[in-house]
């Protein structure tokens, strides 16, 4: 995702050093990205616990 909110998280993300790795790592960002930038696919889009988690298609558990 090009958007620049998602580029934003991103980048954060890299900053603080922690690496994003392929699986549910990258599942949750890209449940977030959607999230921020209002495009989410299995929620409202309402920041929660529980709504990343719906979006990345994870338990709250696994997150």
């Amino acid at each position: 995702m090009n958007d620049p909110a998602a580029l934003r998280l991103r980048h954060a993300l890299e900053h603080a050093g922690i690496p994003v790795r392929p699986g549910t790592d990258q599942a949750v960002v890209h449940a977030f990205e959607r999230i921020v930038t209002g495009s989410p696919e299995h929620t409202s889009g309402a920041l929660s616990v529980s709504t990343p988690c719906t979006e990345a298609g994870i338990s709250r558990a696994t997150y």
